[in-house]
């Protein structure tokens, strides 16, 4: 005769079992969907299991699915290898590293928070090092500016020390870099980290009427060597003679930590350790000196992107529009003019930007229009596209013996570099007998050809 557990029983046994058989559950992963996305909500992270190994001997990943961070916080990076298991509230979750695939990936699994970017970044009031100020006083005026030491590794892993430029001959000089009376620009201090030297750039000069915003900022990393670290931005202008803490812009040391993005520029030799189902990009050239040996598969494929085209045209300003966007200007009714109203300067002077808007503009020959006044009062002007390139129309003299309207002037310009310009109506002088700087227009217009 045999004697059996109770219906309840069993079923608490059973319960019992499962959990123990999930507590021997442990999943090799990685981290990350098929988008490359980590974060899948609240306190939950995409994950990928291994399914095995392709024809080509790749390994395949399974359909992502959400887990718990549970001891991911120091791995939550893409591609990190983490073991998966079920936690006490009988879920997925990650425990921690897969040090055996870390091993093989050449990751040190010791380092504080292996890979976490925000890990790695300093708060800017918290840092002394490095900072870049002018030295000069009231009763010192200077154009130096002092830089504090800071101990760093440069691109090829060694370390070294700025020393903090404490004689007058290891400061930076910004004389040069000031623009003259009635301009302004943004100028940037870098750390050259190959030679322990530093960069100076600066943005494109331009009238004190136009705002300085973050195109020239990104003008001036632009220009900057790769093996960089930026310091600190200054704002110069009108001339001036001395540099003060007046003129400091962006504190420019929150990016000293910034990794890299796919792709950068980077001269160091050094040994690349593949992880086998990953892929790694190698921007402009791949020269190999020794010998490359592959387990598995190589794939050369060209990635270079394709400027996508972008055209605006027509670009239009009609009366009303260039009396909104204009410095300084009055709407006024004619008759004998296009739509029978046209604007012009109430404070002419040379040299004067007019009227100034922004648009984007792809490559492309662009045919440049005005439709203007002529009278014994009028300036000679040309049009600008600032962006990134520089590119401006032949000058048109506005002087005539009596006014009259509906004057075009067309022009052609060449953009070789797509992306977001200032259009800038400037005066540029005046005709020996006119008796003035008057800008007087009816339309400005910008159309691919």
């Amino acid at each position: 005769m045999t004697i059996g557990l109770p219906p309840g029983q069993i079923a608490s046994l059973k319960r019992i079992r499962r959990r123990l058989q999930r507590r021997r559950f442990y999943q090799s992963a990685v981290v990350g969907n098929e988008d490359g996305l980590i974060y899948a909500g609240l306190g939950q992270i995409w994950v990928r299991y291994r399914g095995g190994n392709d024809a080509d001997g790749n390994v395949t990943f399974q359909q992502a699915i959400k887990v718990n961070r549970g001891g991911a916080t120091f791995f939550e990076y893409y591609g990190a290898p983490v073991w998966v298991v079920y936690d006490r509230n009988d879920e997925l979750a990650i425990e921690g590293v897969d040090s055996k695939e870390a091993a093989a990936a050449n990751l040190d699994t010791a380092l504080l928070n292996l890979g976490n970017r925000s890990s790695r970044w300093f708060r800017l009031k918290n840092a002394t090092r490095l900072a870049g100020r002018p030295v000069g006083t009231a009763a010192n005026p200077s154009t130096l500016v002092t830089v504090r030491s800071l101990i760093y590794d440069n691109d090829y892993g060694d370390l070294y020390r700025l020393e903090a430029t404490a004689r007058v001959a290891d400061k930076v000089d910004l004389a040069t870099y000031i623009p003259a009376a009635g301009n302004h620009a943004v100028v940037c201090i870098f750390l050259r980290t190959v030679d322990n030297t530093f960069q100076v750039t600066s943005s494109t000069v331009q009238a004190l009427a136009t705002d300085i915003d973050l195109t020239d900022y990104q003008e001036c990393f632009a220009l900057r060597d790769a093996e960089t670290i930026p310091i600190q931005a200054f704002i110069l202008s009108d001339g001036q003679t001395a540099i003060t803490k007046a003129d400091m812009g962006e504190d420019l040391r929150q990016f000293v930590n910034m990794p890299r993005g796919h792709g950068f520029p980077n001269p160091v030799d050094q040994i690349s350790i593949l992880r086998s189902g990953y892929t790694q990009t190698i921007s402009d050239k791949l020269t190999i000196t020794g010998k490359l040996t592959i387990n598995g598969k190589l794939t050369i494929a060209d990635t270079t992107s394709q400027p996508v085209d972008q055209p605006i045209g027509p670009y239009y300003l009609g009366v009303h529009d260039l009396y909104n966007s204009g410095v300084a200007t009055i709407l006024a009714v004619n008759a004998s003019a296009i739509y029978n109203g046209y604007v012009y300067q109430t404070v002419p002077g040379d040299g004067q930007i007019v009227y100034c808007s922004r648009a984007y503009f792809s490559p492309g020959v662009y045919q440049i229009r005005v439709v203007h006044l002529k009278s014994t009062a009028g300036g000679i002007f040309e049009v600008s596209l600032i962006g990134p390139e520089t590119l401006t129309t032949p000058t048109v003299d506005t002087y005539n013996g009596i006014t009259t309207f509906n004057n075009i002037s067309d022009n052609n310009l060449t953009i070789t570099k797509a992306g977001e310009y200032r259009i800038n109506v400037i005066i540029n002088g005046k005709n020996g007998i006119s008796t003035n700087y008057y800008a007087s227009f009816q339309s400005l217009s910008i159309s691919k050809q």
